[in-house]
């Protein structure tokens, strides 16, 4: 669904009603649960099961435009289906948008509230396949899982885009923190104006070292990335905590004040004197199988030759390679999915110049 909002001088935006958006959220998961029954009914009903054949599930966008010509930010919700904080932001974003209480004054919006309709009218992760894996159009004869048919619908909106915010939550509990890339500093200024405090980057380099396929190692971001784009992704924090869904609001309105969608004074400022705290992946652990020598909290920080895995017969380990910190503890990972990383502290482009911001269009050209 493509709506475009008429430029309109910006008002002070109300925040929507918690009946509303309680009702917003029951019809997204209501239409997305009749969708993904219809899907799976026209894939089991089909000859040999070849969900290449069925229809493919339809993604919901909704897009807006500023007056004057910008950049086109993406923002997805529930690439995870059990991530709930981002299509709670951006249905109450959406709301605000449609009703006129909030208004872009220059470039483009494109809002995905729910990127896996499947995965979240089930309330699980994904239900065939990862979707922030092997994340690449795929021709008719590739689309196998449920989620090989939303990779051409996404990245087409992804080829629109300057930039990506991807919002996710984790299963680990912890503070917020960015996923960023190393590609320039401008995505590094992307990442800061979120207002958290605390960064990862180089995940893929970290999950391709693990001798996994090399398309498996792309996400939603790499791929933007791969198209000259930037993208990050934001988790905001344990997928239960009730403080999600503001976190990732409000770094949606910072986003999109940082590249002047809206005037930085329709966002709440970032928050002042904290210091950032950077975090460069280097060893993604799997369960192939593999389980983590003790029950390890995000962020802990281990040193250099700590046992961090073991195979089930004790005869396969992994250790620490230099002192650092663990990323994203998953005591619950499935087969061949991470149990935990290995970060060390260490600053992309610790000295990074302003990047001059380009001559503003919709979208890139010559892709």
């Amino acid at each position: 669904m493509d709506r475009r909002q008429n430029p309109a001088r910006h008002r002070r935006a109300g925040r929507c009603g918690k009946g509303r958006l309680t009702e917003l959220l029951k019809t997204s998961h209501t239409q997305t649960q009749t969708q993904t029954t219809r899907h799976n009914k026209m894939a089991h009903e089909n000859d040999n099961k070849d969900s290449s054949k069925t229809p493919p599930p339809v993604v919901e966008h909704f897009s807006y435009e500023g007056a004057e010509p910008g950049e086109t930010l993406v923002i997805f919700g529930a690439v995870h289906g059990n991530e709930r904080c981002g299509p709670e932001a951006l249905l109450r974003l959406k709301e605000e948008l449609d009703s006129g209480a909030r208004s872009l004054e220059a470039g483009k919006l494109i809002i995905v509230p729910v990127a896996n309709p499947g995965a979240y009218a089930a309330n699980t992760r994904f239900l065939e396949r990862n979707l922030n894996r092997s994340f690449y159009p795929k021709p008719p004869q590739e689309r196998k899982a449920y989620e090989d048919h939303l990779d051409d619908q996404l990245c087409a909106l992804l080829d629109e885009a300057d930039y990506l915010l991807d919002i996710h939550s984790y299963t680990a509990g912890g503070a917020p923190f960015v996923f960023m890339g190393c590609r320039d500093s401008a995505e590094k200024e992307f990442a800061q104006a979120l207002g958290v405090e605390h960064f990862v980057w180089d995940w893929s380099n970290a999950f391709y070292d693990s001798r996994v396929e090399a398309k498996a190692a792309q996400g939603t971001t790499e791929y933007l990335r791969g198209r000259g784009g930037r993208g990050v992704t934001l988790e905001c924090g344990q997928h239960e905590d009730p403080a999600n869904a503001e976190v990732a609001y409000t770094a949606a309105l910072r986003a999109m004040a940082h590249l002047g969608l809206i005037a930085p004074e329709a966002a709440p400022a970032a928050p002042e004197n904290k210091t950032p705290h950077y975090a460069k992946m280097v060893t993604a652990i799997l369960n192939t199988p593999m389980t983590a020598a003790r029950p390890f909290r995000h962020f802990e920080a281990v040193q250099k030759g700590d046992l961090l895995a073991q195979s089930p017969d004790g005869k396969e380990t992994v250790t620490a390679k230099a002192d650092g910190f663990i990323i994203l503890p998953n005591p619950n990972a499935v087969a061949g999915a991470e149990i935990l990383y290995l970060a060390v502290a260490e600053e992309p482009f610790p000295s990074p110049q302003k990047t001059p911001r380009k001559t503003p269009q919709h979208g890139r050209s010559g892709n």
